[in-house]
């Protein structure tokens, strides 16, 4: 294979003919890469995009095609211990949907037959509201990078497609991205990096009786109904509300998560409770990709008539049938027996009781109890 082949001498060649876009890429592309970012690299190569994210990002999983690329990428990261190298196909990437913050896929497109492809699963395995980071080589917008080109492809590199800047623009339009940025690292062989954000769709959950939903401000009033009453919050960990700005601003702050719903009854839409999933980095529970914690409250009108059992199986359901969840833990304080019978009928097993637990919104220390529903104890009871 002929990028085995040249894998030890690739940074050389680069770093003689085209340092300056060469380092300059990878120091661009972790200006999108965040401290609490989870990141897909394909292609990594020798491993100079990878270095510069892995010194941003929270965790990274770096791969490659090419067996002597991922040897070069490992010497290159050995001190990073938050890397990951694995063999992958760029066009059939074994990883479920949504897995990633962010996805990077430098340098490939143009060696690609089908790039569409490799397009449709990067965008697969990138959670909504991600971002595709897609550096390439415009190499027909400088002559010197046409004679790059012609010397490589007689080492044995088959180019699929060249660009300049506008066709490379024109290839993610045809391909039917819109709203794509673009940043140009200038250079011998300039580098165009295109960074395309998934749209941050997301269908909205229904039960036989409920339409869980994503809260909108002008749901403000309906949660204030609910959350002024004394006996729904603080049993729960969070003191009730004061004003209906309060409650928007919970709203747009609180329940902003990517898995955060508002419980409607279907006979109005209107917002009688809140239950979310809470993912890695927004819970204390996991610091597991797989893992998430399940959180729920309901307005004090709708209590004893079986809601909340049946929000929380739906969003077990989800949890394990779309997200990809292998275990979900959610727990409860002392004396809130409404919140520990609903775990109980809705087949979470008991763990652990915790004394001294801090409960930061209420500024004191309760005794509480962790459930957990594995993946497997739901195949089992669904």
């Amino acid at each position: 294979m002929f990028w085995n082949r040249i894998s030890p001498l690739y940074d050389f060649f680069e770093n003689v003919y085209n340092h300056r876009v060469y380092a300059g890429t990878g120091r661009k592309v972790a200006e999108f890469i965040d401290s609490t970012d989870v990141v897909l690299e394909c292609a990594c190569g020798t491993g100079a995009i990878t270095v510069c994210i892995a010194e941003k990002c929270r965790k990274l999983v770096a791969t490659d095609f090419a067996a002597g690329m991922l040897r070069q990428a490992a010497k290159k990261c050995r001190k990073y211990d938050n890397v990951r190298f694995k063999r992958a196909d760029i066009t059939n990437i074994k990883c479920r949907d949504g897995r990633f913050d962010k996805v990077v896929a430098g340098n490939v497109i143009h060696l690609l037959p089908d790039p569409g492809k490799a397009l449709t699963e990067l965008e697969r395995v990138v959670k909504p509201g991600g971002k595709i980071i897609i550096p390439t080589y415009i190499n027909m917008s400088k002559s010197s990078a046409g004679v790059a080109v012609k010397f490589v492809e007689l080492l044995g590199a088959d180019f699929k497609k060249q660009f300049d800047l506008d066709s490379y623009k024109a290839f993610f339009e045809e391909t039917g991205y819109q709203d794509v940025e673009y940043h140009v690292v200038d250079g011998r062989m300039p580098c165009a990096i295109a960074v395309i954000t998934k749209k941050n769709v997301r269908k909205n959950l229904e039960t036989e009786r409920l339409i869980l939903r994503r809260w909108e401000e002008s749901d403000a009033e309906d949660l204030f109904k609910y959350a002024i009453d004394p006996d729904v919050g603080p049993i729960a960990g969070w003191p009730a509300h004061q004003s209906i700005e309060e409650s928007r601003d919970v709203i747009k702050n609180v329940f902003n998560g990517k898995e955060a719903y508002a419980i409607c009854l279907k006979e109005d839409g209107r917002a009688i409770g809140a239950i979310e999933l809470k993912l890695n980095g927004h819970t204390d529970m996991t610091d597991r990709d797989d893992e998430c914690e399940l959180g729920y409250w309901l307005g004090k009108p709708f209590w004893g008539r079986g809601i909340m059992p049946e929000a929380v199986k739906e969003m077990l359901r989800h949890a394990f049938e779309d997200c990809g969840m292998q275990n979900v833990w959610c727990g409860f304080y002392e004396g809130n027996e409404k919140s520990r019978r609903v775990q109980e009928k809705t087949g979470f097993k008991y763990q652990w009781r915790s004394e001294n637990v801090d409960v930061p919104l209420m500024h004191e220390k309760r005794t509480g109890h962790v459930n957990l529903m594995t993946k497997e104890d739901w195949n089992g009871i669904k």
